[in-house]
C-alpha cells in the first residue's frame, strides 16, 4: 500500500471514530503527518507582516468544516494549489465540535492529513473559533476547551466574551467585563500556548449592534491592561459591521444581501492598525455576495469566517443522495436534533427551518456521511472547492504562495 492510500485510510479511521475515543488515532495521524513535514503553523506570521506593511493586503479565509473534513479540506487545498495560493485556514468552534462529534484532535489531524495527501505546500492553519463566554461561570469550561485545542495543534484561538459587555456610563465601563474575561483567559492559557500562538478577542456581538471605533479602541487598551505580559499573545480582534451567523433571508426564504458596512470596516481597521494589530476579523460572513467579498481586503479585513454557505453547498449539492437528504429533513423538522446555532435566524418553517437547524445534524449523521461512496463525497466537496476558489481570488491570495511561504522561511531563519 502506498503512503498516500495509507494516509487516506488512517484519516477515515480518525474521522469515523466517536470523538471521545479518537485521541490515540488522531495523535498517531498527526505524528505521521509531522514525519512528512506537515504540521500546524501560526497565522500570526502573516498578520505581523500585514501589521508592519511588509506585504500587500489580503484576507485569510477561515473555513468552518463541520463534517467530511478530510474530503472538504483536501478539495480546498487542491484548489489553492491550482491558483498558486497559500494561507487558507480551517477552524472549529466548541459548539461545532459538540454537535458534529468531532474533537479538536481529530480536526487538526484531518486537516494536516489533507495537506499531506494533496501535496499542499504552505502553512497549515488550524484555528479555534468562538470560544464563547456568555456568563462568568463559563470561563473555567472555556479555558479547559482551549487548553485541549492548544494541545491538539490549534495555534490561533478566538476568545469571545462579547456577550459580557454591559450597560454603563462610558465605553470603558461597558467593555471592561468583556476585556477582563478575555484577558484573564489569555493570561491563564499563555503557559500552555506553543510558540507562535495568538489569541483573538471580540468586541460587538455578531448579529447585534455594529462596533464603533471608540469601542474597538477602548477594548484593545483594556485587554492589554488586564492581560499584562500575556498581552503579547493578543494578535487579532473581531468586530461587527453588519453580518449575521446564518445570513439573512428574504420573505421567500432566499438568501438576501447582508448590510455590510464597508466604510465602518475601514474605520475599524485603521483603529486596529494604529494599535499594532493587522486589521480586523469578520465573523458571520459566508453568505456575503461577490462584490462584498472582493471589498474585504481593501477594507482592512484580514480574516473572514465562513460556515453557513459551506454547509449549504454540501447539503444542497446535486451530488447529495436524495434519500439521505429526506432523512435529514425529517430529523430536523421532527425536533430530534438541536436548535439553530447561536445568533442565527430562527423564524423559518419547512425548508427554512431545516436550513436553520441542519448544523446540528452533522453528529447524528456523521457515519452515514462518511460511508457515502468516495465519488459521492468528492462531488459534495467539489462545490465547496469551486466557492473556495472564488474566495481565494477575491481575497488576494492567488499567485502568492511563494510570498506566503517566504514569510515562514524568514521567521524560521530569525528564530534560528
Amino acid at each position: 500500500m502506498n503512503r498516500r492510500m495509507a494516509l487516506q485510510q488512517a484519516a477515515y479511521a480518525v474521522a469515523a471514530a466517536p470523538a471521545p475515543e479518537a485521541a490515540g488515532l488522531a495523535a498517531g495521524l498527526l505524528a505521521e503527518c509531522a514525519r512528512l513535514g506537515v504540521a500546524p503553523a501560526p497565522v500570526g506570521t502573516v498578520y505581523r507582516a500585514l501589521a508592519e506593511g511588509r506585504i500587500a493586503p489580503l484576507t485569510v479565509p477561515a473555513f468552518n468544516v463541520r463534517g467530511l473534513t478530510f474530503d472538504v479540506a483536501s478539495a480546498i487545498y487542491r484548489r489553492a494549489m491550482e491558483q498558486d495560493a497559500a494561507g487558507v485556514m480551517f477552524e472549529l468552534a466548541p459548539s461545532e465540535a459538540a454537535v458534529a462529534d468531532q474533537s479538536f484532535a481529530q480536526y487538526a489531524a484531518l486537516v494536516c492529513a489533507a495537506a499531506a495527501v494533496t501535496g499542499y505546500r504552505g502553512p497549515v492553519l488550524v484555528q479555534g473559533d468562538h470560544f464563547s463566554v456568555e456568563e462568568a461561570a463559563d470561563a473555567a469550561r472555556v479555558e479547559a476547551l482551549a487548553r485541549d485545542a492548544l494541545a491538539s495543534g490549534f495555534l490561533q484561538i478566538d476568545l469571545d466574551a462579547a456577550a459580557l459587555a454591559e450597560e454603563g456610563p462610558s465605553t470603558a465601563a461597558r467593555q471592561d467585563r468583556n476585556a477582563a474575561v478575555t484577558a484573564g483567559l489569555m493570561a491563564r492559557l499563555a503557559p500552555h500556548a506553543p510558540a507562535g500562538t495568538i489569541f483573538g478577542g471580540e468586541v460587538g456581538e455578531i448579529g447585534g449592534a455594529n462596533t464603533t471605533p471608540e469601542e474597538l479602541d477602548v477594548f484593545v487598551d483594556l485587554v492589554r491592561r488586564h492581560a499584562g505580559a500575556a498581552a503579547a499573545l493578543f494578535g487579532k480582534v473581531s468586530v461587527q459591521t453588519g453580518t449575521r451567523h446564518g445570513g439573512v433571508t428574504d420573505a421567500a426564504g432566499a438568501k438576501a444581501r447582508m448590510p455590510l458596512d464597508t466604510g465602518l470596516a475601514r474605520e475599524l481597521a485603521a483603529v486596529a492598525r494604529a494599535k499594532g494589530l493587522p486589521g480586523i476579523v469578520q465573523h458571520g460572513a459566508s453568505t456575503l455576495q461577490r462584490d462584498q467579498f472582493a471589498a474585504l481586503p481593501g477594507c482592512g479585513v484580514v480574516e473572514v469566517h465562513l460556515a453557513t454557505n459551506l454547509q449549504d453547498l454540501v447539503f444542497d449539492s446535486p451530488a447529495f443522495p436524495p434519500e439521505l437528504r429526506a432523512e435529514l429533513v425529517a430529523a430536523a423538522l421532527g425536533s430530534s436534533v438541536g436548535a439553530a446555532e447561536r445568533g442565527a435566524d430562527t423564524s423559518g418553517v419547512g425548508d427554512q427551518l431545516f436550513k436553520q437547524r441542519r448544523w446540528s445534524l452533522w453528529g447524528p449523521f456523521k457515519r452515514r456521511l462518511l460511508d457515502l461512496p468516495a465519488e459521492t463525497r468528492a462531488g459534495l466537496a467539489a462545490g465547496v472547492a469551486d466557492w473556495a476558489g472564488e474566495l481565494i481570488a477575491a481575497f488576494g491570495l492567488a499567485g502568492r504562495a511563494a510570498e506566503v511561504r517566504g514569510l515562514y522561511a524568514d521567521a524560521a531563519a530569525s528564530d534560528g
